[in-house]
């Protein structure tokens, strides 16, 4: 990854890494370098993806 990118990265920024699949992928938040709860499921549809997003700007607001 280039510095300047790393630099982009405020001590809010939430980082979500997915492992994606063909049904079910997984996702984990990190915060500060800091894994955050547990990582957790999603189903491949765009009711699951729509939820996801919900779910992380509704943590993102927390901040």
């Amino acid at each position: 990854m280039k510095v300047s990118k790393i630099k982009q990265i405020q001590p809010n920024t939430l980082i979500v890494g997915i492992d994606i699949a063909k049904q079910t992928h997984w996702a984990q938040m990190m915060l500060q370098g800091k894994l955050i709860g547990k990582a957790f499921s999603f189903q491949n549809t765009r009711e699951s993806f729509e939820n996801l997003v919900t779910t992380l700007k509704a943590y993102q607001q927390k901040l």
